[in-house]
């Protein structure tokens, strides 16, 4: 991929992708590819389709988009530039391209007279403004129609499911279903389980089966399953019997060579090792008779004895069967940890482990069981060879599940839409692929794309293979047809919500190699941490596993930025230190970190100091510092700012962890404000003023 150091090198001509890291200056670059269309080319707002993921973020690009037209203009009127790349692409458009002043300053006003027209959208937002002006090519309109959320549907859509389905179950099948549930928690199981089945646009649950596929294999498993407990008795005796059937001078012949290779008298551990594994397996093979159940852990456990048995079901008699069955345990025995515990120094196991391979290269003495103790056990072998079949049927009945709630709840929710005159957003996008699917499809395509020519989707490492599929449609041609892909496919991190990597990775491959792009300086960060993570990331050959996702070194910026500027309490310049670019903190020493499940008496209880306690004190003494003006931020001209309560910031996991935080800060008498979905009506202050209203109306 090339390196895009000047925005008026691209041509704009086909797809053009353009892979941005975090703080290479992604919004700035569209902001600079929006103004070269608007100036080169006298395309209006209303004719360039930008695609960005939330609805806030189309605000805040919209608000850019204007400040970098009045900011054009300005630079017209007064030849003062915000920035260097704004002044060469004035300068680009007036003296390469040969634009005239007057005829420039007409586009770029006819552009900020026309942006509150910009076609700035969310991908829904989008395909419900093709659906309302475009019902006839469509063949359906969403006006008129109630939007609703396809998540408000989900809890009533699981009720139907259980009235419906899993209430006429018998109770035998219905057991099997609970089981994968905690107790009295079946409807948020449900819950958790729906989650991205139906945000997924095309989602492959493998295998692919209801219920009643499951019910048929389930019973012929639990016929197997009854023969082969049984048999697995009787297995453990015939393995209890070929005990007696090991033949003495196999054992001293053993016991020789190991005695010899240690040069000590350590017969006896020998002995307790032989007997050890011939009577771990004995017990193994009685424990699984006991308690195979239908779930992983037992077939887990019964994979251990599989390299014996298969020994058993398949030798013919004259093989050295017995051999390779003694050097296989005791080979295990003498290299495990309960190898180490038996006493054995590691010079003495090392001595053992020789022995062991000299005893398996004689290949001219074979020992072998009894014929009709090898037919007996692999006869009872056959029996349970069948449940391997079955491997996993907890998560095959999870995969049934799923497919039938699926289905379920959206037919549910398609029901309850259509008697409720309603649409929600994910129809929206659903609706207009299928119109550019069907026979219309091409007429419809082609209104679309004359009336956007160009087209930049924002975010693009967000956007799922349905949504790209309608891009596609609309702008088939690579060659041709004019598509901005702006994104990080290394900031990928809404899968939850459908986005899908493996669809930018094939979106990548219809770029051509020399309309590829990244973005190389770091604008954001301060040049030790972007050298601490080019370091990081540098180390293997491929960080992110799959190919095409690519980790390319950034630049940092270095011109007059601010650093954090301790000094000391006598204000000596000369005592400063730069404070590092990142602090790692260790709750406590046995690595006991929070989580949603423990409280601030967890940690107490633990010996470890409360993570949100602590984060608070740093900041009180972060601001007491700034107070007292021992704490700068120094640019780095020699230029001061003062630190403020503004420029900290906590990023968290939770919305708990996030009050936890500002109750911390609470304490510590500094106010925080916190960024996500949580009630002001919940807060202390709504309840202080609550108890206040309620005294003045007492």
């Amino acid at each position: 991929m090339k390196i895009l150091s000047d925005i008026t090198s691209l041509s704009g001509k086909g797809y053009t992708l353009i892979e941005a890291s975090a703080g290479t200056g992604k919004t700035f670059t569209i902001t600079g590819i929006y103004l070269r269309l608007v100036m080169e080319e006298g395309l209006l707002p209303e004719q360039i389709l930008v695609v960005t993921f939330t609805r806030a973020a189309t605000e805040e690009l919209k608000a850019k988009l204007r400040r970098r037209i009045e900011d054009a203009l300005d630079f017209l009127e007064s030849e003062n530039a915000p920035d260097d790349v704004l002044q060469r692409l004035v300068r680009h458009a007036l003296d390469d391209l040969e634009i005239g002043r007057q005829e420039l300053e007409r586009r770029l006003k006819l552009a900020l007279g026309g942006m509150d027209q910009a076609a700035v959208y969310t991908i829904h937002g989008f395909c419900q403004r093709i659906l309302q002006e475009y019902p006839l090519e469509v063949g359906s309109s969403a006006s008129g129609l109630e939007v609703v959320m396809d998540e408000e549907l989900h809890l009533p859509g699981i009720m139907d499911f259980l009235r419906t389905r899993l209430a006429d179950l018998d109770e035998r099948h219905l057991d099997l279903i609970l089981e994968l549930f905690e107790a009295d928690k079946l409807v948020s199981g449900l819950q958790k389980m729906l989650n991205g089945l139906l945000t997924l646009p095309e989602p492959r649950i493998i295998p692919d089966m209801d219920l009643e596929a499951f019910f048929k294999e389930h019973e012929v498993f639990r016929k197997r399953q009854e023969r082969a407990a049984a048999s697995l008795a009787s297995l453990a005796e015939a393995v209890a019997k070929v005990q007696t059937e090991i033949p003495a001078d196999l054992i001293d012949e053993l016991k020789g060579i190991l005695l010899a290779a240690g040069k000590r008298k350590t017969g006896s551990k020998i002995d307790d090792l032989v007997e050890k594994w011939l009577k771990q397996e004995v017990e193994l093979l009685g424990s699984l008779a006991k308690d195979l159940l239908p779930n992983d852990a037992v077939f887990e456990r019964a994979a251990a004895i599989l390299p014996a048995m298969v020994f058993c079901s398949t030798v013919m008699e004259g093989q050295p069967f017995l051999k390779v069955w003694l050097y296989r345990g005791l080979e295990e025995l003498v290299s495990s940890k309960k190898g180490r515990k038996s006493k054995l120094d590691r010079a003495t196991r090392q001595l053992y482990m020789k022995a062991l391979h000299r005893w398996m290269a004689d290949e001219d003495r074979k020992f072998v069981l009894n014929g009709q103790s090898v037919k007996e056990i692999s006869g009872l072998f056959q029996d349970f060879i069948p449940l391997f079949h079955h491997y996993g049927i907890r998560s095959r009945l999870e995969a049934a599940l799923m497919c039938e709630l699926r289905r379920s709840v959206k037919d549910y929710m398609k029901r309850e839409k259509a008697r409720a005159g309603a649409i929600s957003f994910d129809d929206m996008v659903t609706r207009v692929y299928e119109a550019l699917g069907a026979s219309n499809g091409r007429r419809l395509s082609k209104i679309i794309r004359n009336r956007y020519p160009v087209a930049l989707i924002d975010e693009f490492q967000d956007t799922d293979a349905l949504q790209w599929r309608i891009f596609r449609a609309i702008y088939p041609d690579p060659e041709k047809s004019r598509l901005f892909l702006i994104g990080d496919p290394k900031q990928a991190i809404y899968g939850f919500r459908g986005a899908d990597i493996f669809t930018y990775l094939k979106a990548k491959r219809h770029v051509k190699e020399d309309s590829r792009y990244d973005l190389k300086t770091n604008w954001r960060s301060s040049p030790e941490l972007v050298n601490g993570i080019n370091e990081m990331f540098s180390i293997g050959d491929n960080p992110f596993i799959l190919d095409g996702i690519d980790f390319v070194q950034v630049d940092a910026r270095e011109e007059n930025r601010f650093h954090l500027h301790v000094k000391s309490a006598r204000g000596r310049d000369e005592i400063t230190r730069w404070e590092s670019a990142m602090e790692i903190w260790l709750a406590n020493l046995d690595g006991i970190c929070e989580s949603d499940g423990q409280s601030q008496d967890d940690h107490k209880k633990r010996g470890g100091p409360d993570p949100a306690e602590a984060t608070a004190a740093k900041i009180a003494q972060i601001l007491e510092l700034a107070r007292k003006k021992e704490l700068v931020f120094k640019g780095a001209d020699g230029s001061e700012r003062r630190v403020d309560d503004g420029d900290i910031a906590v990023l968290v996991r939770t919305h708990r962890q996030a009050d936890k935080i500002r109750q911390a800060l609470y304490q510590f008498g500094i106010p925080a404000v916190l960024q996500g979905p949580s009630n002001v009506y919940t807060s202390m202050e709504a309840r202080e003023l609550l108890y206040i209203l309620a005294a003045v109306f007492s």
